[in-house]
């Protein structure tokens, strides 16, 4: 997250002169096939010239001038657009097409920031983070349920890894089918290696996919960030972990916390929660744990807040590696 601001800034460059760079060849199109077109906006630049002229030689008709210049281009404009549709093309087909017609991908609407802004900023962070290449085979799609044992049922839950792991995939679908429309927040628990990564990375495609502003970060690098946050006054880091539509804490508890990062992070989850700021928290940690390693006002906050999943079973990164280590010898044998 170096230097994030440069980042969107040449990200927006580029996609202005992306748009800026098709509108220019279009155009070249367009005067070669049909000269019509230039004719028409060459006496569209003498009328606006001439018009100017007209106010500085009577600036009390300038108000008349400026109505009949109007009158004028907009028989003009309405030719050229009846001739690009004539000839197959969108009536604004010579127009940059902005990526946000709000700000022209420039990122600012006077002195503010674009809505548009921090979108480009997750889009960098996602780009330059692990999170992405986890993203993309972390779909609802690769869902494989025969991973999951379907034999044995866990003691506490009165149910088989495969069931649990069913019904948390039948509400993390649910939970991004309704986004828009609750204030949900979830709370993975459980060991390594059950699911709980795989699950948040799904949810977490499904809304980019949808526009949404998601930011994924581990503990450990949320830690890293509130720091800059706290120490270097790095505003725009706490905006946008303060309002992204989504904040996703991964590997809660596996990060050395100290007081003041205990604080902040309360703080943190917090200030989301009164804002109504949806959040996933995934962790290896029951709320009797959260509550020794963190403060009681923090798991307080997870049982109030939060809905609890518990995800249990064989680790499944040993039962991939076992696997992958059968076929390798199986290959070895067969050659």
């Amino acid at each position: 997250m170096t230097n994030l601001h440069a980042k969107v800034m040449k990200r927006y460059e580029s996609l202005r002169q992306n748009a800026e760079a098709l509108a220019r060849s279009n155009q070249a199109l367009i005067y070669e096939t049909i000269p019509r077109i230039a004719v028409l906006e060459d006496e569209m630049r003498r009328q606006s010239l001439a018009c100017a002229r007209a106010i500085l030689k009577k600036p009390e008709e300038a108000a008349r001038e400026i109505e009949r210049m109007k009158r004028s281009n907009l028989d003009l404009r309405q030719e050229k657009a009846e001739l690009l549709v004539a000839h197959g093309h969108p009536a604004d087909f010579m127009e940059p097409h902005y990526q946000c017609p709000l700000c022209q991908d420039s990122g600012y609407l006077g002195l503010k920031k674009c809505p548009c802004y921090s979108r480009r900023m997750a889009e960098i962070i996602l780009e330059t983070s692990d999170f992405k290449d986890l993203m993309v085979n972390s779909t609802f799609f690769h869902f494989n349920e025969s991973l999951f044992d379907d034999e044995a049922k866990d003691p506490s839950y009165n149910k088989t890894a495969r069931a649990n792991m069913k019904n948390n995939l039948s509400l993390a679908k649910k939970y991004v089918r309704e986004f828009k429309n609750h204030t949900e927040n979830l709370y993975f628990y459980g060991p390594a290696g059950t699911g709980k990564t795989f699950l948040a990375s799904c949810i977490a495609h499904e809304l980019v996919k949808r526009g949404f502003l998601v930011i994924y970060r581990t503990a450990a690098q949320l830690m890293e960030d509130l720091k800059q946050v706290i120490f270097q006054g790095n505003q725009e880091r706490k905006d946008l972990l303060l309002t992204c539509d989504l904040l996703i804490i991964d590997d809660l508890g596996t990060e050395m916390p100290t007081d003041l990062s205990r604080t902040e992070l309360f703080n943190l989850i917090n200030q989301r929660l009164l804002h109504q700021k949806k959040m996933i928290i995934s962790a290896n940690l029951g709320l009797e744990h959260v509550r020794d390693q963190y403060s009681e006002r923090l798991a307080s906050r997870i049982m109030g807040d939060f809905l609890l999943m518990p995800f249990f079973g064989q680790d499944l990164r040993l039962k991939k590696g076992q696997r992958q280590s059968k076929a390798f010898r199986r290959d070895l044998i067969q050659r």
